[in-house]
């Protein structure tokens, strides 16, 4: 046996980390966050890229296959013109309710936190709750008031 007084790999790097000056002990931890930094805002840059690349690429292709879209718009307006008005207030409500309902807090933040990190942005969590407290109400508003304006028609 030729280490009979082994270590754990974390133990090694605590006992090596002890032993250095304080200096350099700064310096290692700005290197770390500095490529941890550069690892961040690469990723950032890569989803931003892959999302405009994905736009381009839809782009492309509905321009191009017009004939299917208008194929696929028509089926669509088939399915929601065979649907009562019961079923498609319905719908309205159900879709209403689960985007904007007011029980889904926790959802909005975790959608909002999602899109924010995906983006590399920095978020605080007082302009979310501004944004949680504000956009679901204006566009429930709205939704409302599409509801009860097509309904006078």
């Amino acid at each position: 046996m030729l280490f009979s007084n082994s270590i754990s790999g974390s133990q090694f790097y605590w006992e090596s980390y002890a032993t250095l000056s304080l200096p350099l002990l700064i310096l290692a931890d700005r290197l770390e966050l500095r490529d941890e930094w550069r690892l961040r805002n690469r990723s950032a840059f890569a989803n931003i890229w892959s999302d405009m690349v994905f736009g381009i690429s839809l782009f492309l292709l509905l321009y191009f296959n017009q004939t299917k879209v208008a194929l696929l718009k028509f089926t669509g307006y088939k399915i929601i013109n065979n649907v009562s008005d019961t079923g498609k207030a319905f719908l309205i409500i159900l879709i209403t309710d689960i985007f904007l309902g007011y029980h889904s807090e926790s959802g909005w933040q975790t959608l909002i936190e999602v899109l924010v990190e995906h983006y590399g942005i920095e978020f605080d969590q007082a302009t979310i709750t501004i944004f949680i407290c504000l956009v679901p109400v204006i566009v429930d508003a709205c939704v409302k008031l599409w509801v009860h304006s097509s309904s006078q028609l």
